[in-house]
């Protein structure tokens, strides 16, 4: 957690508030701090950040006319710099060069101004520890999406057949192929795969090039067999095809997006989503 400063005394230290934003740093944070004891008045010591145990991991100490800040690792400690030089010491500045009588007063302009910048501040620390939360949410779907898909015994054909094709580039439309049968085997045949997975144009041009390639699609060439001279645009398109397919299949394993996915093909309405390459 992040100190708000938002009551006294910690609001002495809403300087360093630019400072203080959980979003930023470096988790987990892998060393506690143990500040002495702070003095009641004046406060002496000011805690930036703690764990849900309570243990410090940023503090603020007072001596004297200086002041010592230990801060956690942050994700970027050049950025943090750039705060500090940009942001906390212009305001460290203004505070201690407030020593003549018109300094002690703030006009109504200023106090409104002075309100809407920490109210900014407060929406900025906020925006940031969404974006935290939201990045952690992707990163454990993501996460989850790969154990599901190498959990499934034909999904993990898929990637084996396409890695093959990225390789081979003779025997690319063989592999691609085996791809599309593999899905077939899994839901029962042409018709149904493709009742589920969508794709029916894109289906029936991989097994139609396929065969026109050589003799048996169902079979890697033989070294006699004569292999027809594929086109860049050709082996493009086969990929593409079957990227198509292998998407709408992936959509299956997870029946919560199917709807959201619908159906793929280039029949009816367009659709450019595709597939990265597995690796």
């Amino acid at each position: 957690m992040g100190n708000p400063f938002n009551s006294f005394p910690d609001s002495d230290a809403r300087v360093l508030a630019p400072l203080v934003a959980k979003a930023d740093l470096s988790l987990p944070v892998l060393l506690k701090l143990k500040p002495g004891k702070p003095q009641d008045y004046p406060r002496d010591t000011f805690n930036l950040f703690w764990n849900a145990r309570g243990d410090c991991l940023g503090v603020q100490i007072l001596r004297g006319h200086g002041s010592l800040i230990f801060l956690p690792k942050y994700k970027s400690n050049d950025d943090v710099i750039e705060t500090f030089l940009h942001r906390v010491v212009p305001r460290i500045y203004r505070t201690n060069a407030k020593s003549g009588l018109t300094d002690i007063f703030s006009s109504p302009a200023e106090e409104l101004a002075n309100a809407r910048l920490q109210k900014l501040e407060l929406i900025e620390q906020k925006l940031k520890e969404n974006q935290q939360e939201a990045r952690v949410q992707l990163a454990d779907a993501t996460r989850e999406k790969a154990n599901v898909i190498r959990a499934d015994a034909t999904a993990k054909q898929i990637l084996t057949y396409y890695d093959l094709a990225k390789r081979q580039d003779d025997a690319a439309l063989f592999y691609l192929y085996k791809i599309v049968e593999a899905v077939e085997n899994k839901l029962g045949g042409e018709a149904e795969a493709i009742k589920l997975v969508g794709g029916k144009t894109e289906w029936k041009r991989i097994k139609r090039l396929a065969n026109e390639s050589y003799r048996d699609a169902r079979h890697a060439p033989k070294p006699g067999d004569v292999i027809k001279e594929w086109s860049n645009t050709e082996i493009k398109q086969a990929f593409e095809d079957v990227q198509i397919i292998v998407r709408g299949y992936f959509a299956t394993l997870f029946p919560s997006t199917t709807d959201a996915v619908g159906r793929e093909s280039s029949e009816g309405k367009q659709d450019d989503r595709t597939v990265g390459p597995a690796n």
